[in-house]
């Protein structure tokens, strides 16, 4: 039985992918499942689609779009979640940021990667507070959160924009502090297929899609105590931490994508001059059997 190889990051967003497999729900389809965590994020993921590394990616729309618009040989075939990613506004402890209003253009941004979501949001929020990066001078390249802490405490860099969430532990450790938070204007995470595997492999793609969305909404139907148990035993969190982001998240349930959240994204990432030009949605989405 051949696998089809995902890859998502190791973060609280993918747990019904990894109680889908627990359960051998993949290998009921016929497809098993070869799972792979993406430490650093949406750029490497891309990265891996095109090199042929991964045959499906769970990456932020954001940093999707960009890649695929870019020539990335990859389609969007569904939206995993619906709701917005909250991306907290993070500073090392010690520095004399304590909100937005103190973050100017002369602050060094840590991000994971260039195309990665803490690469784009830094724009979404640099548009949102008036100031202008430089694309040379603005951004050190830390390779993921173990990497932003080293940088910031080292004062190698000033700002890093990740999951509030994820990096809790962090700021209740005193490392790190959160000046503010910053949504994403789109749907936090889509699924993206290599354009080779949906020639040859669109019928098992959907399949393993169904199960996980199906086991998607399984979760999000769970009481948020259980949930927020699941989430913090497997990702550390404390269990309030857990809960909080229980809330405010929603999972799509395996429908068709919509072409407009995905026009929208793409007409916001060329205002904010990180693609540079519009290409018809029909270049970045495609759609599977049935």
């Amino acid at each position: 039985m051949k696998s089809l190889v995902v890859g998502g990051v190791p973060e609280h967003f993918n747990m019904p992918w990894h109680l889908a497999n627990a359960t051998g729900s993949f290998h009921r389809t016929g497809t098993d499942l070869d799972w792979r965590d993406q430490k650093s994020g949406t750029g490497q993921m891309m990265a891996a689609l095109a090199s042929g590394e991964l045959d499906i990616a769970v990456a932020l729309t954001d940093g999707t779009i960009k890649a695929i618009a870019e020539g990335n040989p990859s389609r969007i075939v569904r939206l995993y979640t619906t709701s917005p990613l909250q991306w907290g506004v993070h500073t090392a402890a010690s520095s004399d940021i304590g909100d937005e209003s103190d973050i100017t253009a002369e602050h060094r941004f840590a991000i994971s990667r260039f195309g990665s979501g803490s690469h784009l949001m830094a724009y979404v929020l640099a548009k949102r507070i008036g100031i202008t990066l430089d694309p040379e001078k603005s951004f050190v390249v830390v390779g993921g959160i173990d990497g932003a802490r080293e940088s910031l405490l080292a004062g190698e860099s000033d700002i890093f924009l990740w999951d509030r969430f994820m990096t809790s532990p962090l700021v209740t450790a005193g490392d790190l502090a959160c000046a503010d938070v910053q949504p994403t204007p789109w749907p936090s995470f889509a699924i993206a297929v290599r354009n080779e595997v949906l020639d040859a492999r669109a019928d098992e793609v959907k399949a393993v899609l169904d199960v996980a969305a199906t086991w998607a909404k399984t979760f999000e139907g769970l009481p948020i105590t259980e949930a927020a148990s699941a989430v913090a035993t497997h990702h550390h969190l404390n269990p309030a931490v857990a809960a909080d982001w229980f809330s405010v998240t929603s999972w799509a349930g395996g429908e068709a994508i919509d072409p407009n959240v995905i026009e929208d994204a793409m007409a916001m990432l060329v205002d904010l001059g990180v693609v540079t030009a519009t290409v018809p949605v029909d270049q970045l989405i495609a759609s599977l059997p049935g």
